[in-house]
């Protein structure tokens, strides 16, 4: 009688997983309320404290190069760009040039300037109302940084509803750690969505480009929603 009882609960719970579920797919999908900017950054370093203010301009690295993406709410492509930052005040280590590829010599001869490329980046952000990323926080602060030492205004920039790929998705990829489920590389995510790897991890348009067409397969695949 006991295990029957054990059987019929169990029974009971399958079939409410299966109606849930398909509830779930069943769901259709709200489109976000306005445009999107997916962006990436390549720096010249990490912080010395991934803690420290967003003000602290010591301790926040420099961005060597910066791309990014603005999609509407349809997933449409509304416009792209991507920038080396020619050196001020700072260089590029062969450490940091090693994983990125953009060396001294490089951003020197081939970089922009870092006021024009984020007044650009600015002016962008007008008519958007999402800020994507994959590591959101870190992406956040060093531009954030960058605004500070510029001194230009980012009411856009710090008023924008933060998305983070890495962050949204922890749960689906599912890969494991001693401490639970751990923060999955863009390149896992996108292996994971896609059965195959980036073809040029550590760029920044590249970076971008796949940031993009995870987020928009999380969200068709409703792990991240509106």
């Amino acid at each position: 009688m006991i295990l029957a009882l054990f059987v019929a609960f169990i029974c009971y719970i399958i079939a409410q997983l299966i109606v849930s579920s398909k509830k779930k797919s069943n769901v259709p999908l709200v489109k976000p309320t306005g445009n999107l900017l997916v962006f990436d950054t390549e720096t010249n370093g990490f912080p010395k404290d991934w803690k420290a203010s967003l003000y602290d301009t010591d301790n926040w690295p420099r961005i060597v190069s910066i791309a990014w993406n603005k999609i509407a709410p349809n997933g449409q492509l509304l416009s792209k760009n991507y920038a080396i930052i020619k050196p001020d005040g700072f260089s590029i280590n062969a450490g940091s040039t090693s994983i990125h590829g953009i060396s001294n010599a490089n951003a020197e001869q081939n970089g922009l300037s870092l006021k024009d490329v984020l007044s650009l980046f600015e002016k962008e952000l007008n008519d958007c109302k999402y800020l994507v990323a994959h590591n959101m926080e870190f992406d956040y602060a060093v531009v954030f940084a960058e605004y500070t030492r510029t001194n230009i205004t980012t009411n856009n920039y710090s008023s924008l509803t933060k998305i983070c790929t890495m962050k949204k998705s922890t749960d689906f990829c599912k890969i494991a750690s001693s401490k639970g489920y751990k923060y999955p590389k863009l390149n896992e995510l996108y292996q994971k969505l896609f059965s195959t790897s980036i073809s040029t991890a550590h760029n920044a348009q590249t970076d971008a480009d796949a940031c993009m067409k995870c987020f928009k397969e999380l969200y068709n695949q409703k792990v991240i929603t509106f």
